[in-house]
């Protein structure tokens, strides 16, 4: 691909990240009210449908300033704030993807899986970051596309027999789902929730077992740096639950930028 052609797919995949974050946005909004996800899109304030220049993914927010133009209250400022981050993720994956010299149409379909799976690991981070959960309504359907991911990989791409794949993927559960399935089971839910438990079967399909151990261990590095200092300023206390599904989430998109697309390790 030409550097042109890639600036030109760059940019329209930026722009469909960013189209993705907005609906992101309006599941989290959704699932957590209890509503459809499907239907026209409204302001949570005062129940004004919104145009489709209000609906622009950033710029529509920055035009408004922020606030709604019928009822002047504000935006969640988290809608700006997904649709960067779903945006900004949606172009690195384009950008380092190991495109060969010739890109097949194989290719082609496992970027788009690693994208559905991106969003609903997306989606995750900022329901569990925001409500301390991570509802089935959205992890079922990402640990479907992650078995998907998984079978089309190594079957159809690398060409595994049923018996590797299986032995492969036994293996790559065990250090998170593993882990955690025995921790929930011995303290009877206390220790970890069982959302996390599901949370590293989508681990288990999407990365190696050695990969999934260095997920497991940077995210309990990242969850010491960023909880330690708040139990510290008192903002957070020691007997309170800690949802450590978002370390996971991070840790796991990451790993995987480094040793699926980057090579890294």
């Amino acid at each position: 691909m030409d550097w042109l052609s890639k600036v030109v797919f760059t940019a329209l995949i930026f722009i469909l990240g960013a189209g993705v974050g907005s609906f992101i946005g309006l599941i989290i909004y959704r699932i957590k009210n209890k509503k459809s996800i499907f239907g026209r899109s409204v302001c949570e304030k005062c129940g004004k449908k919104l145009s489709g220049f209000e609906l622009i993914p950033v710029l529509g927010w920055l035009f408004l300033k922020g606030k709604c133009r019928k009822c002047h209250k504000k935006i969640d400022k988290y809608i700006p704030l997904i649709e960067m981050v779903t945006a900004t993720f949606f172009t690195i994956s384009f950008w380092f993807w190991p495109w060969s010299e010739q890109i097949g149409y194989l290719e082609i379909i496992k970027l788009a899986l690693w994208l559905l799976i991106l969003a609903g690991l997306i989606t995750l981070l900022f329901f569990d970051l925001r409500y301390k959960k991570l509802p089935n309504k959205i992890m079922l359907p990402t640990m479907a596309f992650t078995a998907i991911f998984y079978v089309f990989t190594s079957v159809i791409i690398e060409q595994n027999s049923y018996s590797t794949s299986i032995y492969q993927l036994a293996l790559a559960m065990l250090p998170i789902a593993g882990v955690y399935g025995l921790i929930y089971l011995i303290s009877r839910g206390k220790l970890v929730g069982f959302g996390d438990v599901k949370l590293g079967i989508v681990i288990g399909f999407l990365l190696t077992w050695q990969n999934g151990v260095i997920v497991l261990f940077s995210a309990n590095i990242l969850a010491f740096i960023i909880v330690l200092p708040l139990l510290l300023l008192g903002k957070v206390k020691a007997n309170q639950q800690i949802s450590f599904g978002q370390y996971l989430i991070l840790a796991t998109i990451v790993v995987f930028y480094l040793s699926t697309i980057i090579g890294f390790f």
